[in-house]
C-alpha cells in the first residue's frame, strides 16, 4: 500500500502529514515575505496528489494564471533555482520542525497511528535517514 502524505477527508477538505507540513510552511514564508499571491506564478505538485487536484481546481475557479507542473517525487519539496534567500527559508522553517520535535510528531500522527477515516495505521515507521536529520 503506498503511504499517502495527504488526502481529502469525508467533507473533501484536504488532510494529513503532507498538507500539515504545507501549511506550517506556508505560514512561514507569508511571514517572511508577506504576502501568499502566487497568481501567474509557476507551481510544481506532485502529480496524481491532493494537493495537484486542489492547486488545479483553484487556478480553474479563480482564474490565477497559474502555471501547475507536475512532478512524480512526492519526497521533496520543488523550489525556485534562483532564490536561495526563499531556499533557507523553507529549510530553516523544515529544521527547525525537527529541532522542536513537531516534525517526528506530525510523522507519528500521520504515518504511525490511525488516520481518519477508517482509523487505518500505515505502520510506516520513519526511515533512518530521516531520523538522521
Amino acid at each position: 500500500m503506498p503511504r499517502r502524505f495527504s488526502y481529502l477527508d469525508d467533507k473533501a477538505q484536504p488532510v494529513g502529514f503532507g498538507h500539515e507540513m504545507c501549511l506550517k510552511t506556508v505560514d512561514e514564508v507569508k511571514k517572511a515575505t508577506g504576502r501568499a499571491d502566487l497568481k501567474g506564478k509557476t507551481i510544481v505538485s506532485t502529480t496524481g496528489t491532493t494537493n495537484f487536484k486542489i492547486l488545479r481546481n483553484l487556478n480553474e475557479e479563480r482564474k490565477l494564471g497559474m502555471d501547475l507542473l507536475g512532478a512524480t517525487d512526492p519526497y521533496s519539496i520543488m523550489l525556485r533555482r534562483d532564490d536561495p534567500s526563499f531556499k533557507k527559508l523553507v529549510d530553516d522553517t523544515l529544521a527547525g520542525l525537527m529541532k522542536s520535535g513537531e516534525f517526528a510528531k506530525l510523522y507519528a500522527k500521520w504515518f504511525q497511528s490511525p488516520i481518519p477515516l477508517k482509523g487505518i495505521n500505515l505502520n510506516g515507521p520513519m526511515s533512518q535517514e530521516l531520523i538522521d536529520k
